[in-house]
């Protein structure tokens, strides 16, 4: 199992545990799994419990640090929708790269392995073609 420091998974989420859980989920398969996951919920605390009292969630938390991958959930006091939510988690990265997953969306196993492995992609760029394979550049 490889894990690359250089990579913060960012998924946006509100009130939707289920999805997340598969997004979440998509990180287990990895073939490089990144350093954090980090998940922002846009909402109050009452969400917050939701979430991480979900026991798929949970399940899929444990996996993930099990692995080597840390896990934080930052609550964004609003609601102040995905726009504010994306803003509101860039405190939080410490990594050179971040990727931004919907959480309706999940990660094809090899997708951060072919992003860090992609000469032409420099550190401090982003990310957020969540679920899309890199194409070869064309010439």
């Amino acid at each position: 199992m490889k894990i690359t420091r250089d990579v913060t998974l960012c998924i946006p989420t509100v009130n939707r545990p289920a999805e997340l859980a598969v997004a979440l989920s998509s990180v287990l398969g990895q073939t490089i799994k990144p350093y954090r996951v980090l998940v922002s919920l846009d909402g109050d605390a009452e969400q917050q419990a939701v979430i991480e009292q979900d026991g798929l969630i949970d399940n899929v938390r444990i996996a993930l640090e099990a692995n080597g991958v840390q896990c934080k959930f930052v609550v964004n006091p609003g609601p102040h929708g995905i726009g504010q939510t994306k803003n509101f988690y860039l405190n939080f990265i410490e990594s050179e790269w971040f990727l931004q997953l919907e959480d309706d969306a999940w990660l094809s196993p090899d997708y951060i392995e072919r992003l860090v492995s992609t000469p032409t992609f420099t550190k401090r760029q982003t990310a957020g073609l969540a679920g899309v394979q890199l194409l070869p550049k064309l010439p």
